[in-house]
């Protein structure tokens, strides 16, 4: 799996995913440095690609990248996208924000001290 960094926008980074050589999805995070935070955001791996276990290879991927200069790595998901949150679950704790979104705490370097 290659990763691509297609633009840097500020503090947002956007990467495009590709497996031999064909692009199968994107991510995008961004930094927030007055709490030492990366939050992952316009993360898609198309639905033909789904299921292969590129999604969790590219979570684990940016989690490891991220949690190395940040102290707190996170993402927010709809409610309804039960295959996103599956795949959350099974790298972090899913907080209800009262609304239709959950937080995605994917990394707390707080907390593994």
């Amino acid at each position: 799996m290659k990763y691509k960094l297609k633009e840097v926008n500020g503090n947002n980074y956007y990467y495009d995913i590709y497996v031999n050589s064909k692009k199968i999805g994107k991510i995008a995070y961004s930094i927030y440095s007055d709490i030492n935070a990366a939050g992952i955001g316009d993360f898609y791996i198309k639905s033909t690609e789904r299921n292969k276990g590129y999604g969790t290879q590219v979570l684990d991927d940016f989690i490891e990248k991220l949690s190395k200069n940040y102290d707190l790595v996170y993402c927010y998901v709809d409610k309804n996208n039960n295959g996103a949150i599956r795949l959350y679950e099974r790298f972090g704790t899913l907080f209800d924000t009262d609304g239709n979104q959950y937080y995605v705490e994917l990394y707390n370097r707080k907390t593994r001290e």
